[in-house]
């Protein structure tokens, strides 16, 4: 890591970090206990539920010493829709739902003396429970732009209703609105990728926006051979609920898949991912499996031929990508998939966009051991630059010129 003074730093994210399987929480978790290594972090953690649980808060905090999980969610149902309600017009719908006067008491506390030297307000979903003004500059952490993930969704998503659709597109103005206010009263802005600096800075009309690589775990993903079973296997990996994965899958099976089938008949296509979507586990077939939750992402990557990201839809930037490209996989996505990521087209990952190009890729690499080898040991090279202990680093130069800002 870079050398700096230890700072005093205060995280607060509004999900379950336990177990780490989401995009967002991996790059969350990973990230705090890599600058917890050096600085004395403390994690406010808010999480959804009927009631408290006991068991993840000792969790959480046995994995991130001194870590404070505390329920966010109203147990009385009754009084978060009339609280909803009251904020309407302030906040979209998807977002009141981590309300908590609880942590909004807690925060308004730490946040008024020196307890810290700063404060990342992780996501939106966690700035619904920051107060107004603070003496304690706060840094917002964007893992996506939010109103344009929500409009992509709106414009590419399929197997939606029209009626969904409409919701989507009022959520995303709704959204922007709320994101213009986080952005503009944030200290500084951390985003995912270039291209949502880009578009933070344009909402927010200020440059104070910083972009910081997406990272890997080097530990649990490592370079390995591709099996040689005779029966070559293409994986997807991700929430299988989030729309432009259950886009992305469906897309792949009906446009693609048969094209590689025609010309790799002994191939297989499996989607691994936990919570699939009615139209998720529709697809299954005699040639595509979905397996529904797994105990390890890297044990099946393991297993895996290639991996493809056909994602038509989508912000942020795709963890996935890194974690195969770590295990020496080679990857065939969209462009939109591999969009913030620091990939070379034709070395490290292959991009293509309509259906006959992606099959042609993926049946090349499936077919050309030499070709599979040596994007996948491109791959492998690439993602051996971003552990997190690297994006710490990146971290740090962010927060140490913030505090230094506000000295």
């Amino acid at each position: 890591m870079v050398s700096c003074a230890a700072m005093r730093i205060l995280w607060v994210v509004e999900k379950r970090l336990l177990p780490v399987q989401s995009g967002g929480a991996i790059r969350t978790y990973h990230q705090v206990r890599a600058l917890a290594a050096r600085h004395d972090v403390q994690l406010l953690a808010g999480y959804h539920g009927p009631q408290p649980d006991p068991g993840y808060e000792a969790a959480l905090a046995d994995a991130i010493p001194g870590a404070r999980a505390m329920l966010a969610a109203s147990p009385d149902i009754r009084g978060t829709i009339g609280y909803l309600r009251s904020r309407a017009a302030r906040s979209p719908q998807n977002l009141g739902f981590g309300i908590s006067p609880r942590i909004q008491a807690l925060l308004s506390e730490w946040l008024s003396g020196s307890r810290f030297d700063v404060v990342v307000c992780d996501g939106l979903a966690s700035s619904v429970n920051f107060p107004e003004s603070s003496q304690v500059p706060v840094v917002l952490f964007e893992h996506n732009t939010e109103s344009h993930l929500l409009r992509r969704q709106a414009a590419n998503a399929t197997g939606i209703s029209w009626a969904w659709r409409a919701m989507l597109r009022v959520e995303a103005r709704r959204m922007e609105q709320f994101e213009r206010r986080a952005i503009q009263r944030a200290a500084h802005v951390v985003a995912v990728s270039q291209q949502d600096a880009v578009r933070i800075a344009g909402m927010g009309g200020h440059n104070r926006v910083t972009a910081i690589s997406t990272g890997v775990d080097l530990e649990s993903y490592q370079p390995c051979p591709v099996p040689d079973s005779g029966k070559p296997l293409v994986m997807f990996t991700g929430l299988m609920s989030y729309l432009p994965n259950v886009d992305a899958v469906g897309y792949f099976s009906r446009a693609i898949w048969p094209r590689i089938l025609a010309r790799v008949p002994s191939a297989r296509f499996r989607i691994v991912g936990r919570s699939p979507h009615r139209a998720v586990r529709e697809l299954a077939s005699d040639t595509i499996e979905v397996t529904g939750a797994v105990d390890s992402i890297a044990s099946q990557l393991a297993e895996a031929s290639v991996v493809v990201v056909p994602l038509r839809a989508g912000g942020g930037t795709r963890l996935k990508i890194y974690e195969a490209m770590a295990m020496a996989r080679p990857v065939v996505s969209t462009h939109l998939g591999a969009e913030g990521l620091a990939v070379r087209d034709g070395d490290d990952i292959i991009l293509a966009e309509d259906p006959a190009a992606f099959a042609d890729a993926v049946v090349r690499l499936l077919t050309n051991a030499d070709a599979r080898t040596a994007v996948g040991t491109a791959a492998a090279a690439t993602a051996s630059r971003f552990g997190w202990p690297a994006i710490a680093d990146e971290w740090e130069r962010v927060l140490e010129s913030v505090v230094s800002a506000g000295a």
